[in-house]
């Protein structure tokens, strides 16, 4: 990717690009949002942002229409998922829900629009058994079903998730994948 094509106040440290397998690009920037709010208004994503991701999406969608363009967030999101089918990303993460995101409900508001990676709650990990049980059955089953969704935790593993839950979290996740 040409570096010139980014303005620099908004390349300095703000986005990175990954491009670790064939057709698959990631943009992460970073604390846009905290929980339950965003950081900056989303005028604001629109005047400054969008020129950059207005420039190079097209550019990369060019060159293999097929690309997942991810965003990767903190926080609350909602009010930027919007923005972002806009300028032509195509999948977000991690989807927090400890910050009021939903991707259940933004699956139903946005449809297949934009996918998802994520979104499981850390929280109900953590706690293990029948607790993180009804949160997979409540997220993983219907947007597994319509497709553009990866499963995974809503964030970094944090260590209070102990080695069995995290077992069992994922034989869950193995199961209603059709991996075991």
């Amino acid at each position: 990717m040409n570096p010139h094509i980014t303005p620099n106040f908004i390349q300095s440290k703000s986005i990175t690009h990954e491009s670790d397998l064939d057709g698959h690009i990631s943009l992460s920037l970073r604390h846009l949002s905290a929980e339950y709010l965003i950081f900056q208004d989303p005028a604001m994503v629109r005047e400054f942002l969008f020129p950059c991701y207005l420039t190079w999406i097209p550019e990369i969608k060019k060159s293999n229409p097929f690309t997942v363009i991810e965003m990767d967030s903190d926080g609350y999101i909602g009010e930027l998922i919007p923005l972002w089918i806009e300028a032509g990303f195509n999948c977000c993460s991690p989807a927090e829900v400890a910050a009021s995101n939903d991707i259940v409900e933004y699956r139903r508001i946005y449809g297949k629009k934009i996918g998802y990676r994520g979104g499981i709650d850390k929280r109900t990990i953590a706690g293990g058994g029948k607790t993180v049980k009804e949160e997979v059955l409540r997220v993983v089953p219907p947007l597994l079903r319509e497709g553009g969704f990866i499963p995974s935790c809503d964030h970094g593993v944090p260590p209070d998730i102990s080695w069995q839950n995290c077992v069992d979290y994922s034989r869950l996740l193995a199961k209603l994948t059709g991996w075991l």
